[in-house]
């Protein structure tokens, strides 16, 4: 399942990038202004997909049998982790691995809980 998914994520990306024109470095400032808004506008047209597969990668991370443990998770993706939870994205077995691995995770997490609450 893992495979597919990144395989569904590379399918994406390569899709757009087909799509986009060459660089020419020597190519007025004009044109390399209109291929960014260009890659901004197709990266936007293809976002739900690109995070519906990034999402499903992590709750298939977090939820294969594995025999070790998951990850640390960097501070910058708690909200993240905290939204998957939040919608069920992820399951309790995972969860508890996902606590389990990152006491600093953790306490962040039920700090948070009491704000919902």
């Amino acid at each position: 399942m893992e495979y597919d998914l990144v395989r569904s994520l590379t399918t994406l990306i390569t899709q757009i990038s087909s799509q986009l024109p060459q660089r020419v470095p020597a190519a007025p400032l004009e044109l390399h202004e209109a291929s960014y808004a260009r890659v901004g506008r197709l990266f936007a047209e293809r976002e739900a997909d690109i995070y519906r597969v990034l999402n499903a990668m992590i709750a298939a991370s977090v939820t294969s049998p594995r025999p070790y443990k998951v990850a640390p998770i960097p501070r910058e993706q708690f909200e993240l982790y905290e939204a998957m939870i939040l919608t069920g994205q992820i399951p309790h077995e995972g969860i508890q691995a996902i606590i389990d691995a990152n006491p600093e995770f953790a306490k962040w997490y039920k700090e948070r809980a009491k704000e919902r609450f």
